[in-house]
């Protein structure tokens, strides 16, 4: 589960 937290954090991130 970790890994899917990791990439939409990541994406969020981008996103923003």
């Amino acid at each position: 589960m970790s890994f899917l937290l990791e990439d939409w954090l990541s994406w969020g991130l981008l996103s923003h």
